[in-house]
């Protein structure tokens, strides 16, 4: 018989032994003095009482382990655990055996023994109430840990907060639930004081759930502008679930700043530290990119009537375009010019910026949003990168005229700057050796890509990107007429 078959099927074998022990005293009630006979003891009356007293004690105790046993086959492993698919609470568990355990010895004394139960349930009572008193706090632990158990407000391996201290559940218990904190500290809590308190499960009712954190940003930044640039950083971080989609909110007109709450979802609370951080860096880079800034506690005081606090992104171009990676080697005059021929375009989400094989001459800089990369791959298009604030793409156009390589999509409202053939023939017009410089830029940069995308064509030595860099150098030189 197949293993997979026997995970789950319960274990019929367990009711064997309790069954024939139970069977073998039953035969043997009425059979104690030909028992002893047949060993060669010749009983007197007070030793057969003895006698049968024992094996009716024994029959009694054997009843309530079959019993127990029955339960747990018949109960709690084909019904409780095959239907829900979890193990039966160990609180309710225990409580029933000690039920069973009570209803056998309270026979015992009344059949086997023929005691009375008066007299018993008079003394037990006395005792429970001096108990119930002494033991208030750990009957009240005890039962709230059963009603906890039934309503299963929390299970083993949930995070749970209580009161403030957030946890996995890791040890559930008569008296108490154990917590295991992000930091390593258990943290016992006594099921009577959960019980007093709101949980707060967020492992209910699925493991992911939603995480914020405020920021501010200065006056002068419009809140549409606002929002699409924390967005695309929210939206960008590692750990963050793409469905539910994040979101950003304007929630306050503060002293020196605009609130902004930004709103994300995290598959489990144990990542919850490591997300809120990735987010935190990613915004911060978004917004450093977009040339924002978050605000701290200011003054300005004016004699005159105050002028209005707008970014000013033209100051901004030369600084962006200084830190692209094909453009390093030009002089700060240069990087100027081509500053002043950017053009800003606008883009919302969901918006196509270009397509793969379509003709174009310019490149574009990502200034604040979040692109997606896409290239067609069996007739099917593949999602192969992200663009963030910083990022570049539109080289080869830019320089070569070659047409586009891929699709790019504005997944969130974007801005970029354009710049345009028109903007660096004048450039290389007047430095004609640069373009030798952007010829190497192009090859280490498609190398880079080409490794990235892990194909098979792409140059793997030196040698072949010094070839390929002549042959961009030519191309330059061609759409440019640098060789007439």
């Amino acid at each position: 018989m197949r293993k997979g078959i026997d995970v789950d099927r319960p274990k019929y074998e367990k009711i064997l032994l309790p069954a024939l022990f139970t069977i073998a005293l039953v035969y043997l009630i009425p059979n104690v003095q030909p028992a002893l006979a047949s060993v060669g003891i010749e009983p007197t009356a007070g030793m057969l009482t003895v006698a049968r007293r024992a094996v009716g004690t024994t029959l009694g105790l054997s009843i309530a382990w079959l019993c127990c046993v029955l339960i747990d086959v018949f109960v709690w492993q084909a019904m409780v655990q095959r239907r829900t698919g979890q193990a039966a609470p160990r609180l309710l568990v225990a409580m029933l055996r000690v039920v069973v355990m009570a209803l056998a010895i309270s026979f015992i004394v009344a059949y086997v023994f023929e005691q009375p139960l008066t007299g018993v349930l008079v003394s037990s009572g006395v005792v429970g109430i001096v108990l119930g008193f002494a033991l208030q706090r750990t009957i009240s632990d005890f039962f709230s840990g059963i009603a906890m158990n039934v309503e299963s407000a929390y299970r083993l391996g949930d995070w749970i907060e209580v009161d403030g201290v957030v946890g996995r559940v890791v040890e559930i218990n008569w008296r108490a639930t154990h917590l295991l904190r992000l930091d390593q500290v258990t943290v016992i809590l006594p099921n009577s004081y959960i019980a007093e308190r709101p949980v707060n499960n967020y492992n209910l009712p699925g493991a992911h759930f939603r995480a914020e954190f405020t920021i501010g940003l200065e006056y002068g930044v419009p809140i549409p502008d606002a929002r699409r640039v924390l967005l695309a950083g929210a939206r960008s971080a590692q750990g963050v679930m793409e469905n539910p989609s994040a979101d950003v909110l304007c929630t306050e007109f503060g002293n020196d700043s605009i609130l902004y709450r930004i709103r994300f979802y995290v598959a489990s609370y144990a990542q919850l530290q490591e997300v809120i951080n990735n987010v935190a860096l990613s915004v911060n880079h978004h917004i450093y990119q977009a040339g924002m800034s978050v605000p701290f506690p200011k003054r300005d005081v004016f004699i005159a009537r105050m002028p209005p606090r707008e970014i000013d992104r033209r100051k901004d171009r030369a600084a962006l375009l200084a830190r692209i990676e094909l453009f390093s080697d030009l002089s700060s005059d240069e990087i100027s010019r081509i500053a002043a021929g950017l053009a800003e375009r606008k883009f919302t989400a969901g918006q196509l910026i270009v397509s793969e094989g379509d003709p174009g001459t310019t490149l574009y800089v990502v200034v604040d949003g979040l692109l997606e990369v896409r290239v067609e791959d069996h007739g099917q298009s593949r999602k192969v990168a992200r663009l963030e604030p910083g990022h570049f793409f539109g080289e080869m156009s830019l320089l070569t005229g070659e047409p586009r390589s891929a699709t790019i999509v504005s997944v969130t409202g974007s801005t970029l700057y354009e710049l345009d053939r028109d903007v660096m023939a004048p450039i290389l017009q007047d430095r004609p050796e640069l373009a030798e410089t952007l010829s190497r830029a192009l090859a280490e940069r498609k190398t880079q890509t080409e490794t990235r995308l892990q194909t098979s064509d792409g140059p793997s030595d030196s040698a072949a990107r010094r070839h390929l860099a002549g042959d961009f150098l030519r191309r330059i030189q061609g759409f440019f007429g640098l060789n007439e």
